[in-house]
């Protein structure tokens, strides 16, 4: 079942990350604000990241 679980964390430089998620072979998306999750749901995020299938992780 999807859900947005919300986890509190501080990034310092935001590159770092991006590069590594790259690395990996995941598509980064910086220009997305909003990612859609269980019945609909919108929540904002700084960054999103495209899984397989139509999954989203901000």
């Amino acid at each position: 079942m999807s859900h947005f679980s919300t986890i509190k964390t501080q990034l310092k430089e935001v590159e770092p990350l991006i590069k590594a998620l790259n690395h990996f072979g995941y598509s980064i998306n910086q220009e997305e604000k909003f990612v859609k999750g269980y019945k609909g749901q919108f929540t904002a995020v700084d960054i999103s990241m495209n899984l397989p299938g139509d999954t989203k992780v901000g």
